[in-house]
């Protein structure tokens, strides 16, 4: 059998197991740094990684075991590209839920652009003291 039919199985966990954990990481960290508002939930943060892992998990196992066994191969693979996308939504609700202002009577109509504008370097700062 050829090496070339584990290329897949290569590919989905570089993608999904490095560059979209590193960017959902990144975004969680920086995302209520430049918002000034803590993260919606980290109850979700946390059940994203545990969701994206699984199907990662799972796309990985399907993409191995496809060229030998192709019906539960293909189940896993199903199964796996799911569970991610049910984990990528987790991640855009919960930074969406972050980088949007509350609404309701009392909420602060300031959109994220006002509260980016108005941060000030800590020089100035430093220097109105």
């Amino acid at each position: 059998m050829d090496a070339l039919v584990y290329r897949p199985a290569h590919v989905h966990a570089n993608l999904l197991g490095f560059v979209s954990m590193m960017i959902f990481g990144v975004a969680y960290h920086v995302m209520p740094r430049f918002t000034g508002c803590p993260l919606w939930s980290p109850k979700l943060a946390w059940l994203h990684l545990i969701v994206a892992n699984l199907g990662l998990t799972l796309m990985v196992a399907g993409w191995l075991a496809r060229p030998t066994t192709f019906v539960i191969g293909s189940a896993l693979l199903a199964t796996g590209a799911v569970t991610s996308t049910v984990g990528a939504w987790m991640f855009v609700v919960n930074i969406w839920r972050t980088i949007t202002p509350a609404s309701g009577p009392i909420a602060p109509k300031i959109s994220i652009l006002t509260r980016i504008q108005t941060i000030r370097p800590r020089e100035a700062q430093n220097e109105g003291s």
